[in-house]
């Protein structure tokens, strides 16, 4: 399972004030200390979704450099686990005994002497490491490595919607989008950058775009075993 990608929800917050929320957590002193006790990066990349006016929408996601800053604030521990590990029982040393000669000895159990000398560590319970309330969301994205791809594919496209219409209804879950729209067949391929998680983040926010009354949109992303599909005289945005 992926372990960088996190879903953000603020609804009514402004994308300045989820920029800064998301910076005081990461480098507050709790989560740096935490992370350089793990050895871990804080680095991170917020991709907040705008409108073509720039407006913020109220989601976006993050995508976390370590997996020790993804648990952290989706409000575990560095490790992933919701507290530390400690010893569950104190230890009791084995203690090696002289056999006495013409005494049978006893069944000796070297499993139970183990345990004992080494019991097994239980989870303690702690607090999360930054303090969330409802109005900002993070919720794990579940990106598979596997099912990263950098294309996106749209049927039935109306002959009255553009490339520019498409490009507009998916340019803010990313910083670069081209869009090839082909007319004979009705259909039109998303392209977003690559080696990035923007196509399916897209995809989760566009699996129904909803243009009027009488047209819904179905967006999905192009499987890795799938051929990109070629059109020929295909309409594109933005131009070249």
């Amino acid at each position: 399972m992926d372990r960088h990608s996190i879903y953000v929800m603020a609804g009514g917050w402004t994308q300045e004030q989820v920029e800064d929320q998301v910076r005081n957590w990461v480098t507050s002193v709790v989560v740096q200390e935490a992370l350089a006790a793990s050895k871990a990066s804080d680095d991170y990349i917020l991709c907040m979704a705008t409108n073509y006016e720039g407006l913020f929408l109220g989601y976006g996601y993050i995508y976390c450099q370590s997996p020790a800053l993804y648990h952290i604030l989706l409000g575990r521990q560095a490790t992933g686990l919701e507290g530390v590990l400690v010893p569950g029982a104190p230890a009791v040393p084995y203690v090696l005994s002289v056999p006495e000669w013409g005494r049978p000895a006893e069944r000796f159990d070297w499993v139970d002497a183990t345990d004992r000398h080494h019991p097994e560590r239980v989870l303690s319970p702690r607090p999360p490491l930054i303090a969330t309330d409802e109005s900002i969301q993070l919720k794990p994205a579940h990106v598979l490595p596997s099912t990263q791809t950098r294309y996106m594919r749209v049927w039935s496209v109306p002959d009255y919607v553009t490339a520019q219409d498409l490009w507009i209804l998916a340019i803010p879950y990313t910083s670069r989008l081209d869009v090839y729209l082909c007319r004979e067949r009705n259909e039109a391929l998303l392209v977003f950058p690559e080696h990035t998680y923007d196509a399916n983040f897209a995809a989760y926010f566009l699996r129904k775009a909803v243009l009027d009354d009488a047209t819904t949109l179905m967006f999905r992303p192009l499987r890795s075993d799938e051929p990109v599909p070629m059109y020929k005289n295909a309409e594109h945005y933005p131009l070249d």
